[in-house]
Formats: structure tokens, sequence, C-alpha cells
């Protein structure tokens, strides 16, 4: 994930990425740059992506969103 960060911070303007809320609940490290903004992981994947050993698809946190953001800002 630090990489991945990394990379988006010292990348020019055009790129940007999300930061899902149980990103935000592990690690909170790197906030406040415009470059970063809500995401819940909500994209399409294949269902073999989703559901595999790896568990490398994500978390689909759209429907409690909110209430993740909100935890982690308490936090």
């Amino acid at each position: 994930m630090s990489n991945a960060a990394e990379f988006v911070a010292s990348a020019p303007a055009t790129v940007a990425a999300t930061v899902t809320p149980q990103h935000m609940l592990l690690n909170r490290n790197a906030l406040g740059s415009p470059k970063f903004f809500l995401g819940t992981d909500s994209a399409p994947h294949p269902k073999h992506a989703k559901e595999s050993a790896c568990g490398c698809a994500g978390m689909f946190t759209a429907p409690i969103a909110l209430a993740l953001y909100a935890q982690a800002f308490e936090q």
C-alpha cells in the first residue's frame, strides 16, 4: 500500500487514487493530499477475482462507507 501511495503522490497531477474506508481504519498516516479521494471498492470485479484464495480484489463497503469513514475520523 505504501508503494502505491508514494507513486500517486509523486506522479503528475493527472494521477489520483481512491482511499477506501477499510484502508483508513488500518493506516491513516498519509491523509491530506487532494490526489486521494473517497472510494468504496465498488468497481465490478469478475467473480473469480472476488472469490479467490488471495483476496486481492478488495472489499465492497459501499453500503456502510459513510459509517466507516466517520469511525476512522472519530478514532
